[in-house]
């Protein structure tokens, strides 16, 4: 991420539930850290769709940097920041909360990974 740090990104997925989803931990990073939240959507500017690649790349770094602390469970259909219903990826927490990820990915090799099934959110 450019703009929300892995203590924000800790954070917020601490202050979910125990099993939660990609819009959950949006909209929790939207109301504790507006202006970063704002700039990683800006970022996104020029790839067509602003909030499907914040959403996107959001869920691939969350799996990636948090991979041996939460498990992957189901794509589910929540609605995202923009209101419509979409699948996005749930979690649930290994140990009930999660720490600082020590080596976590860089933003360029999230939006390498970047998939069509990972743009359907």
């Amino acid at each position: 991420m450019r703009h929300l740090t892995d203590t924000m990104l800790t954070d917020a997925i601490n202050q979910v539930g125990d099993r939660f989803d990609c819009h959950e931990v949006q909209r929790r990073l939207l109301r504790d850290h507006a202006v970063a939240t704002a700039n990683e959507i800006i970022a996104q500017a020029g790839s067509g769709d602003p909030l499907r690649y914040f959403s996107a790349v959001l869920s691939k770094y969350i799996d990636t940097a948090f991979r041996l602390q939460l498990r992957k469970l189901d794509k589910i259909s929540t609605a995202n920041l923009g209101g419509k219903m979409s699948k996005n990826q749930e979690w649930e927490k290994v140990s009930g909360f999660v720490t600082t990820p020590s080596e976590p990915p860089t933003i360029e090799s999230l939006l390498a990974e970047l998939t069509d099934e990972d743009l359907e959110q």
